[in-house]
């Protein structure tokens, strides 16, 4: 079973690829940022919905709830290095590099949370199809432009910024409802 989604998994990052929709991407905005933020708390939540609904009594739901807390934690600190980029832009192009890692290991927690999901759930793969469920795609980088605008912000934006980022953490796993 665990093979066989594998070999879905893969296909369909295959798929994506060959219609066009490249397995990797630049975030080449402030806006982009955010948006995989927020995307990572959307999903995340979604797995954990559906988690604590089919696999409700079984063991399998403690290993989903160690799996979210890992990414909770990931997404935590890749929140915090943003924050830290926008308080201090100067910072921000050496960083660079640390913020994609902090990302891509964001994204593959939730990757493993949502296969971890696929194969423990009663529906398993039936629930390959629905939207929401498929593998985000990792960054290569976060463009040069996302600098230019945290630079450009003034105090009083920067601090909006940072407010608006507090509203993509994750919360803790018994308090996802």
């Amino acid at each position: 079973m665990k093979k066989l989604l594998v070999f879905i998994t893969t296909v369909f990052l295959i798929f994506q690829c060959v219609n066009g929709q490249d397995t990797k991407k630049t975030l080449d905005s402030h806006f982009d940022v955010i948006e995989q933020f927020s995307s990572i708390k959307s999903k995340s939540r979604q797995m954990v919905i559906m988690g604590k609904k089919q696999m409700e009594g079984k063991s399998a739901l403690d290993s989903l709830a160690f799996l979210y807390m890992e990414l909770k934690s990931s997404s935590d600190g890749a929140i915090d290095r943003y924050k830290s980029i926008i308080d201090n832009p100067a910072m921000a192009k050496k960083s660079g590099a640390t913020i994609t890692n902090q990302l891509n290991t964001v994204i593959n927690n939730l990757n493993n949370l949502t296969v971890y999901y696929l194969e423990n759930s009663k529906q398993g793969m039936g629930l390959i199809g629905i939207p929401g469920l498929s593998v985000i795609s990792s960054i290569t980088e976060i463009g040069k432009n996302v600098y230019g605008e945290i630079k450009s912000f003034n105090k009083a934006k920067r601090d909006e910024i940072k407010a608006e980022l507090d509203k993509y953490i994750l919360s803790d796993f018994d308090e996802v409802k």
